[in-house]
């Protein structure tokens, strides 16, 4: 081991060792009559190159490897050293290439795979449960909840890990600036679960969470102490009114506690008081309903499977005394934020799509590298040959070329780490703070993310680095000891390899260019399409009814008042009601018709709303036969339905379908009489799943989530001023929020504006990269054949002519390379099918354009160092050669 830090000495003895030896068979010749100087002739002719036997003895030490990787290393830094637009180059494309991969890696880790930010992260598992078979149902949240009394029988029995439960409400409460607090439903044992410590009072106790309602108290998070108590020291036993009921602070959690889920809790409750959460919908008492999510503590010696077998046996069983028909799938999962099921399935496809969109970028930056790294080695070319001349082995050469690659791969994994937390952080940012709240989404990267991009930086950067290596050293290098260089080349051939490589990158950067104008362009006619809406100015209001506790009936008379007058206010055109947020939220159902023989249709699946009157004049949508909903089907809950065209058309043909009756859903109650039919309206979700639609009068607890619509005349002044005074004199405690119906179409578009932002930034961020390439190779290739140039020139080649010829080499691969990516971008548009509103995957417009702006740019990217050597004197160009 010492050798490596006192190499010095090492050198020295190897040389003294090896004169001794030299001098010894001069001695003997000596001594057999010859002069000393034949002497010395014969015994360096019999001993042989003193550097070969220096490289053997080199390599056959221990850790000479180590020795030669870091003389290499040495000769790698100072070669870039020497060379630093070379280097900064192509430090800069593996940095872009890797930037992106690593971005993508970052945002699906944070929020799928990182482990949660509590207490011994490794044994926390999030447990799932969904059910299928008879019986009814109903889930609050995502189909992998359990119930209040699946829950607790569960965590009775469980022996293999310790089961928490969580859910999550937003509550009112006089002491939010806004009106609201978020909060985290919890067991007891939740809070000491994630290693959480009161940094005052207390934590809640078994009993406090053990009968349904009992409990009203509450623990405080750190923030929310800060923030809304100024951090008050005597805030342990105070009390504060949360959705009109009176809640006492038992304790404030410390500042690490920001609990296992996405949105970070302002209070925690027992989990034992949902029914003040949703007082119209008391879940607790329904042990078919699934609201709680469960987080379990695997046991120490416990194995995932062991845990996972006792989690399924026990799920299944805890179905028996209400569900006892239905079938439960158990999934027990390393904790995270969002690794639930069907996140991880139904979102493979788009995570697949993703990847290998960033991975093309980062091909397109792997063949640049390469493009330069075989120029760079056809200039070292007289170099290579003399050292092999010399005796220098090809292993040892490639050893040397991988490892200035690996240095470059190691730079540019070190900027697009930089770069891929930059990208990452923009990503969030863009999204709404609606959609996610004040999120813990934690994008720093930990040693997994920053051993993942070194080993991709690493890898690409070898693997693309190894083939201009070992094309070079595999060629003839002879001529290069007698040509000079302007005629050499591989093979006697004009470096085909070079042409390859910017064919793929004109390929790749196309299939990015084409599918980046096709998400554009879909967004542009997404945002511009008719939706069957002629209203554009419009006021959307939802109400903290259940927060405040609100009964169905009280919210009903409330919001049919407001409704009433606001609708009469100066500029208002109409006001209405309606169950979901137009063109954001939307219910789904099945449904039957019946006909005039009282025989039902078999199920079919329906979109559906609930509406108030003037609904349809109110949102600008067509009334093509019957009419609208009216007050009196709202107040008298009247068994009544309109439906749009499509469902018209579907069910009935040509035949009339007003005064013919629809089931809906599984209601055994009655049928519902069809007394208007609407146009139908565009779809703005991504899956676009367009079905045939239903309305139905608002009724019931169905109220209790109504949002008041309200279609004005626009101009500086809107109706919002008066619509909170109105709700103000009627109930003050009330909290409004008002947005307008564009705001709902941006929120609507949000997938598809990201998606097309994506793909139009790794677009340009590829054609930059090719461009790059391709005027490299020019580049290279007009100063191979200055001399060539100059004495076409020099006998009076027309310049115009000789660009062309330059141009036409150059552009010869880029228009290959094209129409490989025109067929290939053909071939898989359908993958993004989703995501196109009104666009064809194979839109002509979009392909002859992205194909002509490659075109130019890369013209453009190749008439520069065109036009360079032929500005060049030709006298010049003959006297350096």
């Amino acid at each position: 081991m010492w050798r490596l830090f006192r190499r010095h000495r090492f050198e020295r003895d190897m040389d003294e060792e090896l004169a001794f030896h030299l001098q010894s068979r001069i001695d003997d010749h000596v001594r057999r009559g010859l002069s000393p100087a034949d002497a010395e002739r014969r015994a360096r002719l019999e001993f042989g190159g003193v550097d070969k036997y220096k490289e053997q003895i080199r390599d056959g030490r221990p850790l000479g490897l180590l020795e030669d990787l870091g003389r290499d290393l040495t000769y790698a830094w100072r070669s870039l050293r020497r060379t630093p637009v070379f280097a900064l180059t192509a430090i800069i494309a593996i940095a872009l290439g890797v930037a992106v991969n690593a971005g993508l890696v970052t945002l699906v880790y944070a929020v799928v795979l990182r482990p949660l930010p509590v207490k011994d992260p490794g044994t926390i598992r999030n447990v799932f449960m969904r059910t299928r078979g008879e019986g009814s149902r109903g889930t609050f949240g995502t189909p992998y909840f359990v119930s209040y009394a699946e829950f607790v029988f569960m965590r009775s029995q469980a022996r293999t890990a310790d089961l928490a439960a969580i859910a999550e409400a937003d509550l009112s409460c006089t002491c939010a600036t806004e009106g609201r607090l978020h909060a985290q439903l919890v067991s007891d044992n939740l809070l000491p679960l994630i290693g959480a410590r009161p940094a005052l009072g207390r934590f809640f106790t078994h009993d406090e969470t053990a009968t349904p309602g009992s409990a009203p108290v509450l623990v405080l998070s750190w923030a929310a102490w800060q923030q809304r108590f100024g951090g008050a020291a005597d805030i342990v036993g105070r009390s504060v009114l949360m959705n009109r009921t009176p809640f006492t602070i038992v304790g404030v959690a410390d500042e690490r506690a920001t609990g296992p889920l996405v949105v970070k809790p302002d209070v925690w409750l027992p989990y034992t008081m949902q029914a003040l959460t949703r007082p119209a919908e008391v879940l607790i008492n329904n042990p078919r309903f699934g609201w709680i999510q469960i987080l379990a503590r695997r046991k120490p010696d416990v194995s995932d499977s062991a845990m996972h077998a006792e989690m399924s046996v026990l799920g299944q069983q805890s179905l028996l005394p209400h569900n006892p028909g239905r079938t439960a799938t158990v999934t027990v999962s390393p904790g995270a934020f969002l690794n639930y099921p069907m996140v991880m399935q139904d979102g493979a496809p788009v995570m697949a799509l993703a990847f290998l969109a960033v991975s093309l970028v980062l091909l397109i930056a792997c063949a640049n590298v390469a493009n330069m790294l075989l120029a760079r080695g056809l200039s070292r070319r007289r170099e290579i040959a003399i050292r092999l001349s010399i005796g220098a082995g090809r292993g040892r050469l490639l050893r040397q070329f991988l490892t200035e690659s690996a240095v470059i791969g190691a730079l540019g994994g070190a900027v697009g780490l930089i770069l891929s937390q930059v990208a990452a952080r923009l990503i969030i940012a863009s999204i709404p703070d609606s959609a996610i709240g004040a999120h813990q989404i934690d994008l720093s990267p930990d040693w997994r993310l920053v051993a993942y991009t070194l080993a991709v930086s690493l890898a690409t950067s070898v693997f693309f680095g190894s083939v201009p290596a070992l094309r070079l050293l595999r060629s003839d290098l002879t001529p290069a000891l007698k040509i000079d260089r302007a005629n050499w080349s591989l093979s006697g051939r004009r470096i085909p390899l070079q042409s390859a490589l910017v064919a793929a990158q004109a390929a790749v950067t196309l299939i990015l260019l084409v599918n980046a104008g096709l998400l554009v362009r879909a967004f542009d006619r997404a945002v511009q399409m008719d939706l069957g809406l002629s209203a554009r100015n419009m006021l959307i209001a939802s109400f903290s009814l259940r927060q405040e506790q609100y009964t169905p009936e009280r919210a009903g008379r409330l919001l049919m008042n407001v409704r009433d007058e606001i609708a009469q206010s100066p500029g208002v055109l109409a006001a209405s009601l309606a169950m979901n947020d137009p063109l954001v939220s939307h219910c789904g159902m099945v449904a039957k018709t019946i006909g005039d023989d009282g025989r039902s249709s078999d199920v079919f699946p329906i979109a559906c709303d609930h509406v108030g009157p003037d609904f349809f004049r109110t949102m600008g949508i067509a009334v093509l036969r019957g009419r609208d909903v009216t007050t009196d089907d709202v107040r008298r809950e009247a068994r009544v339905v309109v439906v749009d065209e499509r469902f018209a058309r579907e069910r009935f043909g040509n035949a009339d379908a007003l005064g013919r009756l629809v089931r809906l859903g599984r209601d055994d109650q009655g049928d519902d009489e069809i007394v208007g039919v609407v146009g139908s309206t565009g779809e703005l979700e991504v899956d676009r799943r367009i079905r045939p639609k239903v309305y139905t009068p608002i009724r019931g607890v169905r109220f209790m989530e109504a949002k008041l619509l309200v279609a004005h005349a626009g101009g500086t002044e809107t109706p919002a001023g008066a619509l909170r005074a109105r709700v103000a004199q009627l109930d003050p405690n009330l909290f409004v929020s008002i947005k307008s119906i564009e705001e709902n179409v941006s929120f609507a578009l949000l997938p598809t504006k990201i998606a097309a932002s994506a793909a139009a930034a790794l677009g340009a961020l590829g054609l930059v990269l090719a461009c790059t390439g391709l005027y490299g190779v020019i580049a290279f290739s007009v100063g191979r054949r200055q001399r060539e140039i100059g004495i076409r020139v020099a006998l009076g080649a027309d310049r115009a002519r000789v660009l062309r010829m330059i141009l036409g080499q150059g552009l010869r691969p880029v228009v290959a390379g094209g129409a490989i990516g025109l067929l290939l971008a053909a071939g898989g548009g359908h993958l993004i099918r989703a995501l196109l509103f009104g666009v064809s995957p194979i839109d002509p417009i979009t392909f002859a354009t992205t194909a002509l702006g490659l075109l130019g740019a890369a013209t453009l990217a190749a008439i520069v160092p065109a036009l360079a050597a032929l500005r060049l004197d030709p006298m010049l160009a003959l006297r350096d050669e």
